[in-house]
């Protein structure tokens, strides 16, 4: 039997800087990780790949394992290259760190080769967004006459208290770090702002 030869699945270098090549098992189990992750259309002259895609957005419980277990095995064993045949297939899923894990058990070459992979799928978090406010430090009249000056510059922008900030906002513009319910025209600049 031939032996089978792959660049890691994250590109690593040995200590001379030369590409660390993996062998058998260890690159089968690169190659599954890089077709279950894979959308349709990743792979040139076919239509394989995908078959996780189809969970993106989707709620994942106990029961839809069945279907993905048949699906999973169905695409692995006619799709997949080099052929492998699924020995054993089971999902894990972490709902308080929104992960599920997949442990396939696999064998090819006529049993030569066998292996187990296992992948984790985690939801992403959603992305902060940070942005930048200009920081306007006035109080009072000056204050105020800078929210008169500057409102026809942002309609519909509303002034707001941001927690993360733990400061008023102006819309997504100004940030009024001194600004507080005390200041004595707070309700003046309330009113003019959100109207």
């Amino acid at each position: 039997m031939a032996t089978l030869n792959d660049f890691t699945l994250d590109g690593k270098e040995d200590s001379s800087g030369q590409p660390v090549i993996v062998s058998d098992s260890k690159c089968i189990s690169e190659a599954l990780k890089i077709f279950l992750t894979s959308k349709k259309g990743d792979f040139l002259f076919t239509d394989a790949g995908g078959i996780l895609q189809r969970l993106m957005f989707k709620n994942i419980n106990s029961e839809q394992f069945e279907e993905l277990a048949f699906d999973v095995r169905t695409t692995l064993e006619n799709e997949f290259t080099p052929t492998i045949t699924i020995d054993d297939l089971s999902f894990e899923l972490d709902k308080i760190y929104k992960i599920l894990t997949m442990n396939i058990k696999w064998s090819a070459s006529n049993g030569d080769i066998q292996g187990e992979t296992i992948l984790n799928l985690k939801t992403p978090e959603p992305e902060k967004v940070t942005r930048n406010y200009q920081d306007i430090t006035l109080v009072e009249d000056a204050l105020y006459n800078f929210v008169v000056a500057k409102k026809p510059d942002f309609p519909g922008e509303l002034l707001s208290f941001n927690y993360d900030l733990n400061s008023w906002v102006w819309g997504y513009n100004y940030k009024f770090s001194n600004l507080t319910d005390e200041d004595i025209r707070f309700s003046d600049i309330l009113e003019e702002i959100n109207g």
